[in-house]
């Protein structure tokens, strides 16, 4: 055989082996994946994301198990270690941000300019139905010194799970505030029991404005939370008697008995008390002087809120007779006058008859009597004080025991 034909030979059967090797190859390798042609985009719906949530009211550090018996003050059974864990948030009324109460009047007009989903559970939520003595038992059993909050859970959840303007939520609400609240605290043969607790009643502020922040959120106008913005304003006067205790307390003078029996109490109400008079003075503020200026502007700003947000003017007298109280009391008469001037009081509201002789009194023409008037709001304060004195000795206390 020539040579050419040899080296022809050898070529071919490598070109064969080849594609038979590439035949091979593909054969085995997966069948291709067909990607189908894209579909046009279509927007189907533009989804808006909600605000951002609200900063925490509550800050807890809980205390290490192992310095907990340092808490422990012999004599004086208080939660000295809740205050402790609590001590960032004791007064939630003028160093949270509580910018929920200016938001509700915008959150109503808003809700107003849109249809209400009827899948909505505050929609199917039923009418509490109670009656009044079960009711009163409830009061009674959620009056407490101390543990208000705890004390208060029960009604709480029937608010949430009940309709918030028709049945008895409204009624419930009311009497809660009208028999638990702003009772006398004062001190006995020392200054300590008063002291801690004020402090301990504090320390559970900040879980009832997170609770009134979140129902009012969801339920923007309506007679419960008109009542649970009512609470604030009692509670916010509740802290200003705290923060006015701490502010004017003597660790080694008023509470001797502290110091002696929990060192670290004593150093514990020292450093609330020189925290609290920190904030003031980072605000160029005076703690002995503008303390109070500071609860009356929170106070005024809730019942703003409840004149603009209550439904069918539900109660607005009584916020516009207490927000003329504190006016009169800063000796503002001419905007005390301007929120009196408008007071349409009801039979059943709770300052009805302080608010009609006001009323008498501003629309006379002349001078205005301005001491008619002082003796109409002493009557009042007085009125309330023997109220909660004698609610208070009904469950055997006094105003010097917790």
């Amino acid at each position: 055989m020539p040579s050419w034909r040899g080296r022809s030979a050898i070529v071919s059967v490598s070109l064969h082996a080849g594609a038979l090797l590439a035949w091979l190859i593909v054969a085995l390798l997966p069948p291709a994946v067909v990607i189908p042609e894209a579909a046009p985009m279509v927007e189907i719906a533009r989804i808006e994301l909600p605000p951002p949530a609200d900063p925490p009211i509550a800050i807890e550090h809980p205390i290490p198990p192992e310095q907990l018996s340092g808490y422990e003050l012999s004599g004086l059974p208080f939660n000295l270690a809740k205050i402790a864990a609590r001590r960032q948030s004791l007064f939630p009324f003028i160093t949270a941000d509580l910018s929920f109460l200016e938001r509700m009047s915008g959150d109503l007009r808003a809700a107003s300019a849109h249809l209400q989903n009827p899948l909505e559970p505050s929609l199917k939520a039923q009418p509490l139905e109670i009656g009044d003595t079960a009711m009163q038992n409830l009061i009674d059993e959620s009056w407490s010194r101390r543990d208000r909050w705890k004390r208060f859970k029960p009604i709480a959840s029937l608010l949430v799970t009940h309709d918030s303007d028709g049945g008895k939520a409204p009624t419930l609400m009311r009497a809660y505030l009208d028999q638990n609240l702003l009772q006398p605290y004062c001190a006995g043969k020392t200054k300590d029991g008063q002291f801690w607790a004020l402090l301990e009643n504090a320390s559970d502020h900040a879980d009832f404005l997170e609770f009134i922040r979140s129902y009012a959120r969801t339920h923007s106008s309506t007679k419960t939370t008109t009542e649970l913005l009512f609470l604030m304003d009692e509670l916010a006067q509740a802290s200003q008697e705290v923060a006015t205790t701490v502010i004017g307390t003597s660790i080694s003078k008023d509470l001797a008995y502290s110091a002696v029996n929990s060192p670290p109490a004593a150093l514990l109400a020292a450093s609330i008390g020189n925290d609290l008079r920190f904030w003031f003075a980072s605000r160029r503020l005076s703690a002995n002087t503008d303390a109070g200026r500071a609860y009356d502007r929170l106070r005024l700003r809730v019942l703003a809120a409840i004149v603009q947000i209550t439904p069918n003017g539900y109660r607005e007298s009584d916020a516009r007779f207490l927000a003329g109280e504190i006016l009169f009391k800063e000796s503002d008469i001419a905007e005390a006058v301007e929120w009196w001037r408008p007071m349409k009081p009801a039979t059943d509201d709770t300052y009805a008859g302080a608010a009609r002789q006001i009323k008498a009194v501003i629309d006379k023409e002349g001078l205005l009597d301005m001491f008619e008037l002082r003796r109409i709001l002493s009557t009042e304060s007085a009125r309330w004080a023997e109220i909660n004195y004698n609610r208070m000795r009904k469950f055997g206390y006094a105003c010097d025991s917790y």
